[in-house]
């Protein structure tokens, strides 16, 4: 899981394995099993994951976030659209993140 989330102009910018697309404060839409966020060339923030347990009802409602966990707080990413979502690869366009409880 990614300790940082640096600032590049394109490319990969994290990482991971587990991580959740919640839909508001509390309601899990999706569990997410392998997941990259990188930039585009237009400079747009991307996340490509494997989805596994959706709620096709709670992914299809906003407002979604995209939440990587780590052991001393979270990565969250507002998800602004969502691209693609077939045969358990989702995509979606996302928001500036937000740390919580992560030492900078």
């Amino acid at each position: 899981m990614p300790r940082r989330v640096h600032e590049q102009r394109v490319g990969v910018l994290a990482s991971g394995i587990r991580g959740r697309i919640q839909l508001g404060p509390y309601a899990i839409a999706a569990d997410v099993e392998g997941y990259v966020i990188e930039r585009d060339a237009q400079r747009r923030t991307l996340v490509r994951a494997h989805i596994r347990n959706a709620d096709e009802y709670k992914l299809g409602q906003s407002p979604l976030t995209f939440v990587v966990t780590l052991q001393r707080g979270e990565w969250q990413w507002p998800v602004l659209d969502v691209l693609a979502y077939r045969d358990h690869a989702f995509t979606a366009l996302l928001g500036a993140a937000t740390a919580r409880g992560v030492p900078t």
